[in-house]
């Protein structure tokens, strides 16, 4: 049969010369979480502090809550919120209202137990479980397993009712009087004066083998058997007694005492100038440790009721942090504080345990909190700064006076040098002799850091170095941004700025400017001895980069009102704007591989055509790709591009492999907001000097077995681009079919694909012997675990081309 397909002249021949993908090498940064925390300001409301295994929880509005380093994990559970007591022996922990009791042995599941009446009290003995209930006394060896007491005794109980033990000694207040049991003897009932004075009893305790009460007035009662009761003192005014079974705490107007025997009072002098003590303090013992909740000034813990140390658990809201010397100091601003009180204060916690909670030297001004390298400075921050903080430990803090008024954007120190950073853009470097030296660079300073040998300062017009911060030695650089953060680690210094700005250099003399995406606002950027760390306000996110070119966000999920990042290492922690939250987490680079992600079949430069190639970056930051071009005859060439921030890029073929004209372009990244696309267009006149032909990119996880081309017109001049992109340096064996009209197999053909070259053919050239019909189809498939790429062109008389990628199917005709 003819061929309907006219001869193909020499430039049709010359003419399947086009076609791109694009490419990419990387490596990213990542944060592996151990553990999350999510930590809050001290909850409000706060019901029961309590201990069980090694951590401190607290029932208050809203849940359950777990006691941090730091603060306190968000609501472990809400459903304690429904009761309003708790018990616990250690082993167990108890919640009951109503008439339900829910257990529960990790504080992270709660079942429900037995079902009684309503229940009034509940206690541990020592070895069982006491329950007091509206239909009677229950007893239970675990919390789960209850059986009625038939030894208590037989009366309706009312919710007045209380029931207290003691080293197997028990004392219950009844609405028909008061009962007590001995350990070993039947209960007994007191007589009316005795239930007379139990039943104004506000608080009860257990001092020893004895039951201490303390009545509405204050008055202190101490009994053994509950049946005869001694009178030991009288505080007056408001009073809250805690006990451990060894000493008594009270807490009323007269302040804070301690007493052995409850008779004896001494004063507690480490809490001497707490004032309303007695009113402001929920207190506890909480099963290890005597805990008072002072109102407006945190936590005083102390084992002994003698020894007491501030927790770094205090109200008010943490707006900055640094880690240095092995200790986290944080700033913290007091909330609606009396006028008498400091408004900012710091809060350390050093690695070894340590806590401490000091005021800052100015307490009413605002400071942002800088380790230099060396120490701890603070710089508070309102006009006309005339002084800077120091401290080596966060607790002492000693001034450094007579520098230039202002604000101070950036620090660095060595052993006997501390640079500073001028709002103006100047330089002012502090000696040992604490006389300041200021330098006004040609170019206003936005950021300095202290390598370990030199200080480096980033201006718009490069960077200046100093070994001892006087004389300063200029690198230029042109058309640099303005930077307010500038870190120096694994070799690399990485400085942030506004607007998305970023920069990269591993000599301080060639700068590489990487911008992000300008609505991303980065701050805090440090080095945290493996990897860059920096926050960014805009997206709520925390990023990480080991070599300062790559960033990936470090958490999931973005923090709500993100003001700032910081981490030693081993633990991260982030501000909110509601909560501080602290993350038990390495942050490494895993030094993640590109990996090819897109394949352009065909591109083609030359005299008659031309080719753009489009780029798409979809990511917030600038990212890298690797291009290589691989020619039908073998030849490979690679090059490096780098794609701004939320991106896209047109660069003529030419520009990218200018002696190459026919190849494949594969498109590697380490990352996935990567898009790319080809257009390739007739110069010559009788085309109208630019007829263009597009098509996308083939995505590498989208290649099947075999490729479809759908519709190759007999009556125009079809031509066919194919390769097997992943077989690298093997051979493909691939059958092509050619279908007519009628889905009947017109010719069958195979076909070596030599590793990942393009090949190019035009129909009439691939089955020389058919007839190609109006319409015809050509399906490719290659040999079992090789995939396929494809691409069609149909060129029309005035040599005007269109171009259709060929769709990828799964290859059910094997050869």
């Amino acid at each position: 049969m003819k061929s309907l397909l006219p001869t193909p002249s020499p430039f049709f021949r010359s003419l399947l010369l086009w076609f791109l993908v694009a490419g990419a090498c990387a490596s990213a940064g990542t944060c592996f979480t151990t553990t999350r925390a999510t930590i809050t300001k001290k909850p409000n409301l706060i019901t029961h502090i309590f201990d069980f295994g090694d951590q401190r929880y607290i029932i208050a509005e809203g849940g359950l809550f777990r006691e941090m380093t730091f603060g306190y994990q968000n609501q472990l559970s809400d459903m304690v919120a429904n009761f309003n007591r708790y018990v616990t022996n250690g082993r167990e922990v108890l919640l009951y209202s109503g008439e339900e009791i829910w257990r529960s042995e990790d504080l992270n599941t709660f079942q429900t137990t037995k079902q009684f009446g309503l229940i009034y009290d509940i206690a541990w003995d020592g070895d069982q479980w006491r329950a007091m209930t509206r239909t009677g006394c229950y007893l239970s060896p675990n919390g789960k397993d209850w059986v009625w007491d038939q030894e208590a005794p037989k009366i309706s109980y009312v919710e007045s009712g209380r029931l207290v033990a003691n080293q197997g000694n028990l004392l219950m207040r009844t609405i028909k009087g008061t009962f007590s049991k001995v350990k070993g003897r039947p209960w007994l009932q007191c007589s009316e004066e005795t239930s007379a004075l139990v039943a104004k009893a506000s608080r009860w305790r257990v001092l020893g083998e004895d039951f201490v009460i303390v009545l509405w007035d204050g008055s202190v009662y101490r009994s053994r058997d509950g049946q005869t009761w001694q009178y030991l003192s009288q505080f007056p005014e408001v009073v809250n007694l805690i006990g451990n079974g060894n000493v008594l705490i009270s807490l009323s107007s007269q302040g804070a005492t301690i007493s052995e025997d409850g008779i004896d009072w001494q004063p507690i002098d480490q809490l001497r100038n707490i004032d309303n003590i007695g009113y402001t303090t929920r207190a506890s013992w909480t099963g290890r440790t005597f805990v008072l909740d002072v109102y407006r000034q945190g936590f005083f813990t102390s084992e002994n009721g003698r020894d007491w140390s501030s927790s770094p658990t205090v109200v008010g809201t943490a707006y900055d942090a640094a880690y240095g010397n092995n200790r986290w100091v944080w700033l913290h601003y007091l909330e609606n504080g009396y006028s008498d009180e400091p408004r900012n204060f710091v809060k350390v916690l050093g690695s070894d345990g340590h806590r401490a909670v000091v005021p800052l030297p100015e307490p009413e001004a605002r400071y942002r909190l800088i380790w230099s390298g060396r120490r701890f400075a603070a710089l508070p921050s309102y006009v006309g700064l005339l002084h800077l903080y120091l401290s080596e430990d966060g607790e002492t803090w000693q001034v450094l006076d007579g520098l230039p008024p202002g604000h101070y954007q950036s620090l660095a120190e060595n052993d006997d040098r501390l640079v500073l950073i001028h709002e103006d853009g100047s330089i002012v470097t502090v000696t040992t002799d604490g006389e300041p030296r200021r330098f006004q660079p040609a170019a206003p300073a936005g950021a300095v850091v202290w390598d370990g040998s030199r200080f480096v300062v980033h201006t718009t017009m490069g960077a200046l170095i100093s070994s001892d911060g006087l004389a300063w030695q200029p690198n230029e650089a042109s058309d640099q941004p303005a930077l307010h953060s500038l870190a120096y680690g694994n070799g690399v210094y990485v400085g942030i700025g506004e607007d998305g700005a970023m920069v990269r250099s591993e000599n301080s003399t060639t700068w590489e400017q990487r911008p992000t995406n300008a609505a991303l606002q980065g701050r805090d950027l440090h080095f945290n001895g493996r990897v860059f760390v920096f926050s960014d306000y805009m997206t709520n996110r925390v990023w990480s980069s080991a070599d300062g070119r790559h960033w990936v966000y470090t958490l999931p999920d973005p923090i709500p009102g993100l003001r700032g990042v910081f981490d030693n290492g081993t633990e991260l922690v982030t501000l909110g704007l509601e909560d501080l939250r602290v993350y038990e987490c390495s942050l490494d680079d895993p030094a993640v591989e590109p990996r090819l992600r897109f394949v352009l079949p065909w591109v083609v430069h030359n005299q008659n055509w031309s080719t753009e190639i489009v780029f798409s970056n979809r990511d917030h930051q600038s990212r890298d790709i690797q291009l290589t071009a691989i020619t039908s005859s073998g030849e490979t060439v690679t090059r490096n591009l780098m794609l701004p921030a939320i991106s896209t890029q047109r660069f003529l073929a030419n520009e990218l492999f200018a002696d190459l004209s026919g190849y494949a372009l594969q498109v590697w990244a380490d990352f996935e907001e990567l898009g790319t696309a080809v257009a390739t267009l007739n110069r010559e006149p009788i085309s109208g000097g630019a007829s263009p032909a597009a098509a996308n990119g083939f995505h590498i996880d989208k290649l099947q077995q075999g490729v479809l081309f759908p519709y190759l017109p007999g009556d125009q001049i079809p031509a066919m681009v194919v390769a097997a992109p992943q077989a690298a340096d093997e051979t493909a064996m691939v059958e092509a079919r050619l279908y007519g009209e009628d889905s009947t197999v017109i010719a069958v053909k195979t076909v070596l694909l030599d590793g990942a070259r393009p090949h190019v053919w035009l129909l009439s050239e691939l089955f020389p012997e058919a007839s190609l019909q109006l319409h015809s189809a050509v399906e490719m498939v290659a040999e079992q675990g090789k995939t396929l790429i494809g691409t069609s062109f149909v060129f029309n008389e005035r040599r005007q081309p269109s171009m259709t990628q060929a769709i990828p199917v799964a290859g059910v005709n094997k050869p």
